[in-house]
C-alpha cells in the first residue's frame, strides 16, 4: 500500500496480483483555509505540532463528516486491473479497507490524500505564538526539524576575520559561506572533523551555531566590564564573550553541573582565554558571590529545546507538553536570581533555544510585571542582526527553517532602572 498526494495504490492478490488505484480529488482551498482557521481554538499543544503530531481535538475537527477532509463519494475514483472489474470489486474493497487501516495508524496521511499541508495548521496556530504568522507559514518548522543541521563555525576576531578564514578554507578545498547578519559565523557545506579545520587547535575558530553566536554580539561586552555567564556550560558563549570584548573583562562562568563545567575549562584552554569558573546552583543563596554587582549578565536558560530538534531529535520522544510549565517557572526563578546580582543600570540578556512563547515572551512579561525596576531598553545592536532576528513579544525570535542557517532561538534584554520614569520610557520605546 502506497499513499501519496491525491492517490492510494495497492497490489491485491487474487487469482493473480492485481493493481488497485484510488484517486482522491484535492480539497478546495477555501474549505481548507476555513478548516485550518477553525482548528486554532483546538490547538492546545504547540509542542505536539512541532513534533508532527496532532491533538485529538484537531483530528476530530479534520475528520468531521461533511465538513472535514474526508472526501465525498463523487470525489473518489476507483480502478482495478482485474478482468472482472465491477464498480467495486473485491480487490478494491480490500484496498479501501487497507487505506482505512493505514489512516487509523497514521491519521496525518489524510492530509496528503487531500493535497493539503498540515504545516498550515502551525501557521494558523501562530495567532497565539510569539512570532509573525507569515514567518511560521514560510519557515516550515517541521521540515527544518527533520533536516540535517549545518556545521557552523565562530571565527575569532583578529587576523583577516571571516573573509580571510573563508579564503583559507577555499585554499584547502572546503566549501563554506558567511552567514548574513552574524558577522562572526561561517557555515561549512559538508560535515568534517574539527581537526581538519584550519586554526581550530589554535583557537582561531570554534564550532557554534550562528544563532547562539548572537548572544555575545548582542550583549556587546566592553573592556573593563564585570560580566556573568550564567548556565555557562559547555562554554561556547563564554569564549564568544571573551572574544567579543575587544579587551580585558572580568568574566565569571557559572554552571550547576561540575562535569559540564570541565568542558568550559577545556574550551577556554584551547582558545587561550581565562575566566573565573564557579560550580553552583544559580537559584541557591550565592555563597560564591563577593557582593560586587555585575555590569552585564547572560542567562542562557535551560528550556524545552524546541528550537534545536534537528540537532537533538530525541527531544521529539522525550519532551512533553507538561514539561513547559515547570521549565517556565524555573526560568522565571533564574531571572530573579540574576537580577539580584546586577548593578543598577546594568543589562541582563535572557536567551533560550526554544520557539515556545511560554518560555520566552511570557516569562519576560511575568518578570516585568513583578519587578518595578525592570524595563526593556532600546537595543541598537539588534537592528544589525535582522535577519535572522525577528522582533516579537518582548524580544527577538529566530525560527529554524530550510533557508535558515541557525537554530531556533529567543533573545530579550532587561535593564535595571533606578526610577520608574526611565523604566516607563524604555518600555514605551
Amino acid at each position: 500500500m502506497q499513499i501519496s498526494k491525491g492517490e492510494a495504490k495497492a497490489q491485491v492478490a487474487g487469482s493473480e496480483l492485481y493493481s488497485v488505484s484510488i484517486s482522491i480529488a484535492p480539497v478546495a482551498q477555501p474549505k481548507w483555509k476555513a478548516l485550518a482557521k477553525d482548528c486554532v481554538g483546538n490547538i492546545d499543544s504547540v509542542v505536539e505540532l512541532l513534533h508532527g503530531k496532532l491533538a485529538k481535538s484537531v483530528m476530530d475537527r479534520v475528520c468531521r463528516q461533511g465538513e472535514g477532509l474526508f472526501p465525498a463519494p463523487k470525489e473518489i475514483k476507483l480502478s482495478c486491473s482485474c478482468p472482472d472489474w465491477a464498480d467495486k470489486c473485491k480487490h478494491v474493497a480490500a484496498a479501501l479497507y487497507g487505506v482505512g487501516a493505514r489512516l487509523d495508524e497514521q491519521p496525518e496521511l489524510l492530509f496528503a490524500l487531500r493535497g493539503v499541508d498540515q504545516n498550515d495548521l502551525i501557521a494558523s496556530a501562530a495567532t497565539g505564538m510569539a512570532v509573525p504568522r507569515r514567518a511560521v507559514a514560510k519557515g516550515k518548522i517541521l521540515a527544518a526539524d527533520n533536516a540535517h543541521p549545518p556545521l557552523c563555525l565562530r571565527v575569532a576576531a583578529g587576523r583577516a576575520g571571516v573573509a580571510g578564514y573563508l579564503q583559507e578554507l577555499e585554499a584547502q578545498g572546503i566549501r563554506a559561506a558567511a552567514v548574513p547578519g552574524v558577522e562572526t559565523a561561517v557555515t561549512v557545506e559538508a560535515p568534517l572533523a574539527v581537526e581538519h579545520l584550519p586554526g581550530f587547535a589554535a583557537g582561531r575558530v570554534s564550532v557554534q551555531d550562528s544563532s547562539a553566536q548572537l548572544a555575545a554580539l548582542l550583549l556587546a561586552p566592553q573592556p573593563g566590564e564585570r560580566i556573568l555567564d550564567a548556565c555557562a556550560a559547555p562554554g561556547g558563549k563564554t569564549g564568544a564573550l571573551l572574544e567579543a570584548a575587544g579587551g580585558p573583562i572580568e568574566l565569571t562562568a557559572l554552571d550547576c553541573d561540575a562535569r559540564r563545567l570541565q568542558r568550559v575549562e577545556e574550551n577556554l584552554r584551547r582558545l587561550g582565554r581565562t575566566a573565573h569558573l564557579v560550580h553552583a546552583d544559580l537559584r541557591a543563596e550565592p555563597a560564591w558571590w563577593d557582593g560586587r554587582p555585575f555590569d552585564a549578565i547572560l542567562l542562557d536558560a535551560a528550556c524545552s529545546g524546541t528550537g534545536v530538534i534537528r540537532r537533538h531529535p530525541d527531544i521529539k520522544l522525550l519532551r512533553r507538553e507538561s514539561d513547559i510549565g515547570a521549565l517556565a517557572s524555573r526560568q522565571y526563578e533564574m531571572l530573579g536570581a540574576c537580577w539580584r546580582l546586577l548593578r543598577p543600570g546594568g543589562r541582563l540578556w535572557y536567551a533560550t533555544c526554544s520557539v515556545l512563547p511560554a518560555e520566552n515572551g511570557a516569562v519576560i512579561e511575568r518578570f516585568l510585571a513583578a519587578e518595578p525596576g525592570a524595563g526593556l531598553p532600546d537595543v541598537p545592536e539588534a537592528a544589525a542582526h535582522r535577519p535572522p532576528l525577528q522582533a516579537c513579544r518582548c524580544g527577538w525570535q529566530i525560527l529554524p527553517g530550510p533557508k535558515a542557517a541557525g537554530d531556533g532561538f529567543y533573545y530579550a534584554c532587561l535593564r535595571k532602572f533606578q526610577d520608574q520614569g526611565a523604566r516607563g520610557n524604555a518600555r514605551a520605546g
